[in-house]
């Protein structure tokens, strides 16, 4: 929702014109898509189906971030970047990250940043 806000609907319809003529050289399996998304691990349901609302507790905020990325076509998907606010969790302790099928890293945050970025 605030990304929404921060664009000039105006500048969209030249600025589309202008991706589409960057990227006419190029193939749609070339062509790369990725996004990121906050996974809260613990955190528990708001509302249940038979009770309503559950009320009385704190809300778990123990999270990661994901980065998931495709080409346009579809036909090629790069493993999952998963970040972590732990480097060695105990649930992890003795095992190799690189077995893991996912690009692991950590921070206090468990936010992208930008070196992360530059290294996947």
């Amino acid at each position: 929702m605030r990304e929404t806000r921060s664009v000039n609907r105006d500048l969209l319809p030249q600025q589309r014109s202008e991706l589409k003529s960057i990227l006419a050289g190029y193939d749609a399996c070339d062509i790369f898509n990725c996004d990121e998304t906050g996974l809260y691990l613990k955190l528990e349901p708001r509302k249940t189906l038979a009770h309503g609302p559950v009320s009385g507790k704190k809300l778990a905020k123990d999270r990661v971030s994901l980065l998931i990325t495709c080409n346009a076509v579809g036909d090629e998907k790069l493993p999952l970047l998963f970040i972590h606010s732990i480097k060695d969790p105990r649930a992890m302790r003795g095992i190799d990250k690189k077995s893991l099928g996912v690009w692991y890293y950590h921070n206090k945050s468990a936010w992208m940043q930008r070196s992360i970025f530059a290294s996947y």
